[in-house]
Parts: C-alpha cells; sequence; structure tokens
C-alpha cells in the first residue's frame, strides 16, 4: 500500500500543448509545465494516507499514556518518601 496518494495527474504533453496553442513559446511553455509537474511530485511527499495518521496518532497517544504512568509513579514515590521524612 502507498504511504502517499497522488496529488493529480498531468498529461505535461497536452498542457504543453496547451499553453502553446494559447501563445506561449515553447520553450516557456515546457519549463511551466516542469514548475507545475515538481510542485505536484514535491506536494505528495507531505501527504499521508489515514491510516497512516490514524497509527502515527495511536503512537503518540501510547506514548503519552506511559509517560503519565510514569510520572504518577514517581509523584507516588516522593510522597512517600516525604511522608516517611516526616515521621
Amino acid at each position: 500500500m502507498c504511504d502517499t496518494l497522488p496529488l493529480m495527474a498531468l498529461d505535461t504533453h497536452a498542457a504543453v500543448k496547451t499553453l502553446t496553442d494559447a501563445g506561449a513559446d515553447e520553450a516557456l511553455a515546457v519549463a511551466v509545465v516542469e514548475v507545475a509537474r515538481d510542485a505536484s511530485t514535491e506536494a505528495t511527499g507531505e501527504l499521508v494516507t489515514r491510516a497512516h495518521f490514524d497509527t502515527a496518532l495511536a503512537q503518540l497517544e501510547s506514548r503519552l499514556a506511559w509517560r503519565l504512568v510514569t510520572a504518577g509513579i514517581a509523584i507516588a514515590a516522593v510522597v512517600v518518601a516525604a511522608l516517611r521524612f516526616l515521621d
């Protein structure tokens, strides 16, 4: 399963043709299409699937839960030590 989703499918040949038909010079049309393609390719690296997001969130929740348990045990130990010290 792919971890990223395609942002868009770009028919580069058709895009260049559309731009040149509209009066753009071919070199400019090719450059514009390359920029659009590169932006699309770079953007897909930032997208995640719902499953990946849910997995990462579950891992984060688990780590936070363990830290809360650890902090609770540490606080209990400090309270017990303080009570023994006061006796």
